[in-house]
Parts: structure tokens; C-alpha cells; sequence
């Protein structure tokens, strides 16, 4: 017994040269762990910032989509359509020295909906993802508001029209939903 026990001192006080599989085994779980968390950082940075960018997107196409309605609008001469997702009128074309007939309508898509414009019978695109079909509301010159859809003899009543785009590329409500609204004052009413 004497002999296996001085066997054994001296082959654990031996310093051998080299890497026991357990040390390679937790320098593999070291590396592991780091590399898993420089990953999560990465994607968790990349996403971030995909959203960042999807929110200045709405604001922008949103500001963008109500500067262009809200110019069209103000120099509506007669409105024939007034709905809450679609408003058709005639409106004063600067350029030509004319009358343009002009509608903003929304059409669904599947669970949002794409704003288009018709000027002139020629469809333009205006912006997507929409999530609130309630774009249109209307008032008269007194700020009392009229019920859409309206009849054809309250729409000589129209004197401001509300504009309420909602915008979310997520295309449902979330805290990046972009909302803006005004209110127009039509200035060629005859």
C-alpha cells in the first residue's frame, strides 16, 4: 500500500505540460457565453434600430400625406363626396389655371389600409399602412360637426374639413402608432 500511495503524491505534485478536458471544456463555455451575448447585443441594436427608423418613416409619410391633402382641400370649390374614409371635390389647379377633380379614398388591405388619390381620373399613391379607416371628418364654417356620410344638400354646409391619418408600419396599434391631425378651412367656397 505503501508503494501505490507514494505513486499517487507523486503523480498529483508532477506538473504535466497541456490542458485537462474540463479546463477546455469551460473555456469552451466561457467562449460560448460570450460570443452569445455580443450576439444578443448585436441583433437587439439591429432591431432597435430598424424601429427607430420605421417610426421616422410613418412621421414622415404621414406629414408628407397631410401637407399634400391639407393643400388640395383648402382650395376645394365644390365638394361632391364626403365620406369618412373618401372626400371627392373640385379644386383650383394654380398651374393650369383650372378646375381638377380631386378624390382622397382609402382601400383595405389585409388589416390596414392604403391612402390613394384621383386627380383627374389618374390614381396616385399616397401612403400605406394606415390602421384607422376614420379619415375624414367633417364641420361646418360654425365648427359644428356634420355626420358622414353626408347628403347631397349638407355638402354646400362644409366649411372645415378634418384630416386624422394613423399611421403604424407594424400596421397595428403599438407605441410607435404615428398620429397626426388638423383641421382645414376651405378658402374657395363659393
Amino acid at each position: 500500500m505503501g508503494q501505490v500511495s507514494r505513486y499517487l503524491v507523486k503523480k498529483i505534485t508532477k506538473k504535466e505540460s497541456g490542458y485537462t478536458i474540463v479546463e477546455m471544456l469551460l473555456v469552451l463555455l466561457l467562449m460560448f457565453l460570450v460570443i452569445s451575448i455580443v450576439t444578443l447585443t448585436y441583433f437587439t441594436a439591429v432591431n432597435s434600430s430598424k424601429q427607430v427608423i420605421d417610426t421616422a418613416s410613418a412621421k414622415i409619410d404621414a406629414r408628407t400625406a397631410m401637407y399634400s391633402i391639407s393643400k388640395e382641400i383648402r382650395g376645394a370649390t365644390e365638394i361632391f363626396e364626403a365620406e369618412t374614409d373618401k372626400i371627392s371635390f373640385k379644386s383650383q389647379n394654380e398651374q393650369e389655371d383650372s378646375l381638377d377633380d380631386v378624390s382622397y379614398y382609402l382601400k383595405p388591405q389585409q388589416g390596414y389600409y392604403t391612402l390613394y388619390a384621383s386627380i383627374n381620373g389618374e390614381e396616385r399613391f399616397i401612403v400605406t399602412d394606415i390602421i384607422d379607416n376614420s379619415l375624414f371628418s367633417y364641420f361646418s364654417s360654425k365648427k359644428t360637426e356634420l355626420s358622414a356620410p353626408l347628403q347631397e344638400g349638407d355638402l354646400s354646409k362644409i366649411g372645415i374639413v378634418g384630416i386624422n391619418i394613423i399611421i403604424d408600419r407594424a400596421r397595428v396599434p403599438s407605441e410607435r402608432t404615428m398620429k397626426l391631425g388638423t383641421l382645414v378651412t376651405l378658402r374657395n367656397r363659393s
